[in-house]
């Protein structure tokens, strides 16, 4: 009678234990040594009730800040054990020897794949065993808990089957131990960059787009799990059946194999010509962007040079000859590849550049400086989310203010020219109807596009964006600092929510009003004036996901944001507080000043257009004019204080900067300054004869 077929075979796991004991040895003393042994040395003298609790999740614990070395050790563990097992592939003799054994392929693979999770596995195990026994010490068991041990271990043993799965795989398809090693950690990491590239592509010829659309790695969410999606449930599950996959497929090639293609860096030679190509794509991408870094050059075809390059070494590494046989199929592929780039990135094939949503398709918009991502930071605490309130996002629902951002959107769609005036980001967040979102990012010059900027940025919505505090809440506000370069104290006046609350909300709601009458001119720019508020908020953290345990509110409630608004002249509101508050009693009089001094910067003195000085220059004072006529000095002082600033245009002239700083000084003041520019439209006559050509 027949005996079923086995598929583990001992004396061959024997012989696996007998020659390769070591690793599992080796990597049991290296955890021990550089995670287990300063853990305990750190934590085991402290005081009972009085060292720091164990933390309630594994991502907080103690013994994390130790457990770094050994994650990334697995990633040279795990791929040696792999290499060690099936190197036997690799040597025409001992393919011979094992194979000639009564033994069948499938019982062999699972074997040496039984043996090396084990070998894996075990030193994880065995250190696990330590830590609980280290608890019997009351100093380590208050700062580590069973539970952290428990997660320590599975999400070291995770990684550590995941890593040895696709090591395994990727052997199935070379009889070379060094191209083992290499290709696995490049198809480890090839995803993402892959990924990159083709977005790093886009961000250089799709205008409009914006490369962190989908975060840094939309394939961290498929691929690369961190530790902290391995401490819950979904994450190890998936991981697991990765590895059953790539061990599936491992047996699968294994069996269709040619043994006999030993030495080989390809172990197929059918597919050689697509190593080759793969490797001349390769090499001709990032080529390319090491082109375009050194080089004012853009075009698509920049991939061929170094592509032909990587075509002829792949192609003489495949063939282990200096030969060009053949590479014609691999060469004809990277040709079709580079006009594929070209169409898809050059011409915009797919309409990417011109793509406007209908007003129909659209639930709201939004139009920020910076990205909704950045907007609303998220951290996951164990698969909780604890998410920063962030910045206001300014969503558009009514009809009219989305027709002026689409109206804005297709103007920018045709302006593809860029100059070193559009410097400023705006970014653009349409949330349609059907639950997808569209980001487009643009620079732009706030002043010449401000005619379609204007309607947009006027909103409420746009105002509370930049200018938190027209929300109208002060729940949240710690403390008000009010400065001003003329005040004799700079920091004149500083309110405490818990002493002046009544003060503070006065300020605010004058703020408030302010802004809310406030024009495009007088925010848009950013521009800082002489008297300026800053309101310190403590925002609070809120948490997605009730099902697991958080850190406590106490110890992580929340975090500092600091806010500074320019006080305009036309802040009627906020300026009468200041007045009532007594502030400006601590400004000196005007009378108070006998000299202003004018300084060009040195850009503006480096530009084409000069800037012409009339007077003598005080070298001392390192200045390039000098008033001291008591009426000009006067007009001055007007101008600075009762005109808002325009040094936008200022650093952005291509023909010409007109920055300049003005210092007022007096022998019992302090002498204060300020920068303006000779665009600015309210600028004094005697200064545009004194400065301009």
């Amino acid at each position: 009678m027949k005996r079923p077929a086995s598929f583990f075979n001992f004396a061959i796991f024997k012989s696996d234990l007998k020659r390769f004991w070591w690793v599992s040895a080796l990597y049991s003393i290296l955890i021990f040594v550089s995670c287990l042994l300063p853990f305990y040395i750190t934590y085991q003298g402290y005081v009972v009730g009085k060292a720091l609790p164990a933390e309630r999740t594994y991502l907080n614990s103690n013994i994390l800040n130790y457990s770094i070395f050994p994650y990334f050790l697995l990633a040279i563990i795990a791929v040696g054990t792999a290499v060690l097992l099936f190197s036997y592939l690799n040597s025409k003799s001992a393919v011979a020897q094992i194979h000639s054994v009564p033994v069948k392929r499938e019982t062999l693979f699972i074997t040496h794949t039984v043996f090396g999770l084990l070998t894996l596995i075990v030193p994880v195990l065995i250190n696990a065993v330590i830590l609980l026994l280290m608890r019997t010490n009351p100093s380590i068991s208050q700062v580590v808990s069973v539970a952290h041990i428990v997660q320590w271990a599975h999400t070291q043993m995770s990684y550590a089957v995941i890593g040895f799965s696709f090591a395994v795989f990727i052997g199935m398809f070379t009889a070379n131990s060094v191209a083992h090693i290499i290709f696995t950690y490049i198809f480890a990491l090839l995803p993402l960059a892959f990924e990159l590239a083709i977005r790093g592509l886009m961000n250089l010829h799709l205008h409009g787009y914006y490369f962190y659309g989908a975060g840094i790695s939309a394939t961290t969410d498929f691929l690369y799990f961190g530790i902290d999606k391995l401490c819950t449930v979904t994450y190890p599950l998936i991981y697991l059946a990765y590895s059953i996959i790539f061990l599936v497929l491992s047996l699968f090639v294994y069996k269709l194999r040619d043994l006999e293609n030993t030495a080989e860096v390809i172990a197929f030679p059918k597919l050689k010509p697509v190593f080759v190509y793969g490797v001349s794509l390769c090499m001709g991408v990032m080529g390319y962007f090491y082109l375009v870094a050194i080089a004012d050059i853009t075009s698509m075809f920049l991939i061929l040079p170094f592509g032909i390059l990587g075509l002829i070494i792949a192609n003489m590494v495949a063939k282990k000859a200096f030969t060009l046989k053949g590479s014609i199929k691999p060469a004809v592929a990277l040709l079709i590849s580079a006009l594929a780039f070209v169409l898809l990135f050059e011409a915009d094939i797919t309409g990417f550049e011109k793509r406007v949503p209908k007003s129909t398709d659209i639930e709201s918009v939004s139009v920020t400086r910076r990205s909704i991502e950045m907007l609303t930071q998220v951290r996951s605490i164990n698969g909780a989310q604890k998410i920063e309130k962030g910045e206001y996002i300014p969503n558009l629902y009514d009809s009219e203010d989305i027709e002026n951002v689409i109206k804005f959107h297709s103007f920018k769609t045709q302006d593809k020219k860029e100059s070193k005036d559009k410097i400023d980001p705006i970014y653009i967040t349409y949330n349609l109807k059907n639950g997808k979102k569209m980001v487009r990012q643009y620079s732009v010059n706030l002043r010449t596009e401000q005619d379609l900027l204007k309607p947009i940025i006027e909103t409420d919505e746009y105002k509370r964006h930049i200018l938190p505090v027209i929300s109208g809440e002060t729940e949240n506000v710690e403390t008000v600092n009010i400065s001003d370069a003329r005040f004799r104290d700079y920091r004149k006046y500083f309110a405490e929510k818990q002493e002046d609350k009544e003060v503070i909300n006065r300020i605010c709601e004058a703020l408030k009003k302010d802004i809310e009458n406030a024009k495009y001119d007088e925010f848009a720019y950013g521009e800082s004036t002489l008297t300026t508020i800053e309101i310190e908020e403590l925002i609070p953290w809120y948490y997605e996901g009730t099902d697991i345990l958080v850190p406590s509110e106490e110890r992580y409630g929340g975090y500092t944001e600091y806010y500074s608004y320019s006080v305009r002249p036309s802040y009627e509101n906020t300026i009468a507080v200041l007045y009532e508050l007594g502030l400006y009693d601590a400004i000196p009089a005007v009378e108070s000043y006998n000299k202003a001094s004018i300084r060009v910067n040195d850009f503006t003195k480096n530009a084409d257009t000069k800037v012409m000085v009339t007077k003598e220059v005080d070298k001392e004072e390192n200045a390039d004019l000098i008033i001291d006529n008591p009426d000009e000095i006067l007009m001055l002082y007007k101008y600075v204080t009762e005109t808002t600033p325009n040094r936008y245009d200022a650093h952005r002239d291509e023909n010409g900067y007109g920055a300049f700083d003005i210092t007022f000084s007096g022998p019992n003041v302090n002498s204060f300054s300020t920068s303006r520019t000779t665009h600015d439209e309210s600028l004094p006559e005697m200064l545009k004869e004194l400065l301009i050509k």
